[in-house]
């Protein structure tokens, strides 16, 4: 993990401290699976320019979610 990635990684943390969750069971290979959601909201991450590039790797290991390209 590169410095952009850590920062990226941190700001993160920070942004969704406050947010509630909820439990949900989903279904996993192994069988259904209890994760923690982020409660009612959506995240969509856009980096801006190329700063904002090399920290999406931090950010999306702390946001587990589909990415669209």
């Amino acid at each position: 993990m590169n410095s952009a990635s850590e920062v990226g990684s941190l700001l993160t943390y920070e942004a969704t401290a406050d947010l509630e969750t909820e439990k949900v069971t989903i279904e996993g290979w192994n069988g259904p699976v209890e994760i923690d959601q982020i409660k009612g909201k959506k995240i969509t991450v856009v980096p801006i320019l190329r700063a904002g590039l090399g920290m999406m790797e931090g950010v999306l290991e702390n946001v587990r979610a589909r990415v669209s390209a």
